[in-house]
């Protein structure tokens, strides 16, 4: 994705009134890349070989979520992706992978 903005406006023109956007990327901010960087390494979202699984934008939870908002949307559920979900639910801002569950404000 170059350009966030744009493909949320696609989504809003052609998304119905009340329709449910899911939307999930990576957590540039994990516990693990956190770690990575007190290492001084930079951090990965991906093992993919090249470019970072050609991620070119990250994110963070909370950066998603403002971004969601600015655009008209509202996130109505967060889940975090992997093992031991109960962990991760309570430390959702270091999970490795998120997903949110938005609807469009009209």
């Amino acid at each position: 994705m170059i350009d966030p903005y744009h493909i949320l406006s696609e989504i809003k023109r052609v998304l119905r009134t009340d329709g449910i956007l899911i939307i999930g990327t990576v957590n540039v901010a994990s516990l693990s890349n956190r770690i990575r960087v007190l290492l001084g390494r930079r951090p990965r979202t991906s093992f993919d070989i090249g470019w970072d699984g050609g991620h070119l934008l990250y994110f963070t939870p909370k950066d998603l979520e403002k971004l969601l908002s600015e655009q008209g949307f509202i996130v109505i559920g967060r889940y975090a992706t992997g093992n031991m979900p109960w962990l991760r639910r309570l430390l959702f801002s270091l999970t490795g992978e998120f997903i949110f569950k938005c609807i469009l404000r009209k």
